[in-house]
């Protein structure tokens, strides 16, 4: 089957899709870089600012790839948070339209962005269908929602309501036609299966391929080593969920004993309130705050540090600890959520009940342990990535129920 899927023509949704953007456009753009390697892509995508990045780096991939924008009446106003549900509302009706009527042009529908589990997508019938990875059912365990500000405590309770509430109606319908789900995490899978998912297998969409400059770091750069000290960082967007309190409240439980030092890269609302509790700590010099980084700048930051803190209360799959455990970096984090697949063999649990002393626990054991022995570097590249992908759409072609069209397909073209 693997010959085969070679001339496979695939319809991918990607709603955010760019080269030149983290996150869920980040997403898009990698997914659509590993598919096109083996098939034959019309890439479904909604229009941003990056629209100029995405065809020039798409001409420079060689691929047979289809750029096809899916206009909607909210365009004209740019990005806005408070309208890009609606916009992405309107994306997936105009899609389901379109792709109704020439759904006889495709193999396989995949969608990818948005990666949400409680957000419908088009299902074709007649069509295999694969939605995923998404995720969303990872929830903040009740033993940690005292790091939650009211704001924050609020919105929590929200999503939970809002996300139950929509995979139970309007996305149950994708949940049950879609012919595989890929989920990010084994909470999205439980429930996904809970609602009449056919087949989910748990997939992160981390794609890790790092430049050769970053490669060349090694695992551990000797410049910072402080006076024997471990060196850990946390990374992220600093809103009270990612947990960035939990880092510096364990910093501070162990700073009479100066077993390790922290360093925050990120930016956010709560900047200032991690800044104000850091210097009511007395911390200056133990815990410091940075601006984020470029991507690949951060990677090459990232492979100088000991530990990656990963303190993230619900996330579903958690790219830095992806990009830490590549580097052969110990992950600290909750074993709920995705940290602990990305990491692998990396991660290290904190204890929900107790987090601050599970975490100078694990850091004081990780001082212990030799620094060529304290992780191995997981492989997330796009060859992994591709292999298992490549598998799981020759599974699906060679369903019977839904291969027809394309062994007629096959059977035109080797006329």
């Amino acid at each position: 089957m693997t010959g085969q899927i070679a001339n496979i023509r695939v319809a991918l949704f990607a709603f955010a899709c760019s080269p030149s953007e983290g996150s869920e456009p980040g997403v898009g753009w990698e997914w659509l870089k590993v598919l096109s390697e083996f098939a034959d892509v019309d890439l479904y995508v909604g229009h941003s600012s990056t629209d100029s990045d995405l065809v020039r780096e798409v001409g420079r991939l060689n691929h047979s790839i289809q750029i096809k924008w899916v206009s909607t009446p909210f365009d004209r106003f740019g990005y806005r948070k408070s309208l890009i549900y609606l916009q992405y509302a309107w994306w997936l009706i105009s899609l389901s339209v379109h792709v109704a009527r020439h759904k006889e042009n495709y193999d396989v529908v995949h969608h990818v962005t948005y990666a949400s589990d409680w957000l419908p997508m088009p299902v074709v019938r007649g069509v295999p269908t694969i939605w995923g990875p998404v995720g969303g059912a990872t929830y903040t365990p009740s033993e940690l929602k005292r790091y939650l500000t009211l704001r924050g405590s609020i919105a929590d309770s929200m999503r939970r309501v809002i996300g139950t509430g929509l995979r139970c109606t309007l996305t149950r319908p994708t949940i049950r036609r879609a012919t595989v789900v890929l989920a990010l995490n084994y909470d999205t899978k439980r429930e996904l299966l809970r609602l009449g998912a056919r087949r989910v297998i748990v997939m992160p969409n981390a794609i890790i391929n790092f430049p050769d400059r970053v490669e060349s770091v090694g695992i551990r750069s000797p410049s910072t080593v402080r006076d024997g000290v471990l060196n850990a960082i946390w990374a992220g967007r600093m809103l009270d969920w990612k947990g960035a309190c939990i880092a510096v409240e364990a910093v501070a439980a162990n700073a009479i004993n100066g077993g390790w030092l922290l360093d925050l890269y990120g930016d956010g609302p709560e900047r200032e309130r991690i800044s104000r509790l850091i210097a009511r700590r007395n911390l200056q010099g133990s815990a410091t705050i940075h601006q984020p980084l470029a991507r690949d700048e951060f990677v090459k930051c990232l492979a100088t540090y000991d530990v990656l803190l990963f303190t993230s209360l619900h996330d579903s799959c958690g790219w830095v600890a992806a990009e830490a455990a590549a580097l052969g970096k110990p992950v600290l984090a909750f074993a709920h959520g995705g940290a602990q697949i990305v990491a692998s063999s990396n991660f290290h649990a904190i204890d929900p009940s107790d987090p601050l002393k599970s975490i100078n626990q694990t850091m004081a054991d990780i001082s212990n342990i030799s620094e060529n022995d304290r992780g191995i570097r997981i492989d997330w590249s796009s060859d992994r990535i591709g292999a298992d992908i490549r598998a799981i759409y020759a599974e699906v072609l060679s369903d019977d129920s839904t291969n027809q069209k394309f062994v007629e397909r096959e059977r035109h073209q080797n006329d």
